[in-house]
């Protein structure tokens, strides 16, 4: 079953095709980047679709953006200086790197805490 969109995946969405539009770049060039269809990136643009955290860390490298340029503004997206440093490092990494990390914060965000 498909996860309903909302308010705050509809302003994520308008902030990707603002920026793609501002590279003059196409659906088709985007999702070929990213490995995924032109009608996907439409949906994400739209907020038909979700767009998981993997993949708009993904869509922020292929538009030459931080991650954090779509959360910018909404509330409660007050992030610490701690995690723009983590995010900025991050997106500096080699993709192989960058894979090796992001299944490291997959387990890490599974773990239960210590009770």
């Amino acid at each position: 079953m498909k996860e309903k969109t909302g308010p705050i995946d509809r302003v994520i969405g308008k902030r990707l095709r603002r920026r793609r539009d501002a590279l003059d770049m196409s659906q088709e060039t985007l999702g070929a980047r990213i490995g995924v269809s032109k009608p996907t990136i439409h949906c994400y643009e739209t907020a038909r679709i979700r767009i998981s955290a993997g993949r708009l860390l993904e869509l922020a490298r292929a538009l030459e953006v931080p991650i954090l340029y779509f959360y910018e503004k909404l509330p409660g997206a007050t992030p610490s200086s701690t995690f723009r440093e983590i995010e900025r490092r991050v997106v500096t990494l080699s993709p192989k790197t960058r894979l090796a990390v992001l299944q490291f914060l997959k387990v890490l965000a599974q773990e239960e805490p210590n009770k």
